[in-house]
């Protein structure tokens, strides 16, 4: 039987579900790789500045559901673009 290997990592989109209060230098997505959703909003809660955070009533918005989504992505689907960073001002 083939060794299942459990240490597989997959890439996860995650993403402000509102407008930022201030959207200048502040982190409104981002894709992660990691071993799960979980792990992947830990990892960006803890790479946000505190700025950042301080701008949420919630003080760990990427570890919440109800401010930001997180989506596990896959290699299958339509050719597109995955994650698009403009800077307007």
């Amino acid at each position: 039987m083939p060794k299942v290997n459990t240490d597989e990592k997959k890439l996860f989109f995650l993403k402000f579900k509102y407008k930022p209060l201030h959207p200048w230098d502040c982190l409104v997505a981002v894709v992660v790789r990691a071993r799960s959703a979980k792990e992947a909003r830990k990892i960006v809660q803890k790479e946000a500045s505190m700025d950042e955070n301080l701008e949420h009533p919630n003080e760990t918005p990427w570890l919440d559901p109800e401010y930001t989504s997180c989506t596990r992505l896959s290699a299958r689907g339509k050719s597109e673009i995955i994650l698009k960073d403009v800077l307007e001002g």
